[in-house]
């Protein structure tokens, strides 16, 4: 979001943190634990070559909790498709830019 923000010469900080208050704030958005099912799954994705254990978590917890995950790592992608695990979590950047801007 940084990034595209800055190649758009948009400054979102002050709404970055408004809309993070918002949302915890509204009782839309909770906080998550990972599950055991969540850490399971990260596990495997480690045995299986992927060594970022923080997207590991992030992925496993989006897939077992029915969440979006959002990265820009297009190896993560073609990792995840060349072992078979789904990828129709994983939302780009311009994907969430999109639904901003459908949403205002």
């Amino acid at each position: 979001v940084a990034r595209e923000a800055k190649t758009r010469g948009e400054d979102l900080e002050d709404l970055v943190v408004e809309s993070a208050r918002s949302l915890l704030e509204s009782g839309f958005c909770r906080w998550i634990h990972p599950s055991k099912e969540a850490i399971k799954l990260a596990y495997r994705m480690r045995k299986l070559g992927h060594r970022d254990v923080i997207d590991n978590l992030l992925y496993s917890m989006a897939v077992t909790e029915g969440m979006r995950f959002l990265s820009m790592d297009s190896a993560f992608h073609r990792f995840l498709e060349g072992i078979g695990f789904e990828t129709d979590v994983l939302i780009s950047h311009e994907d969430l830019f999109r639904l901003v801007e459908s949403n205002k």
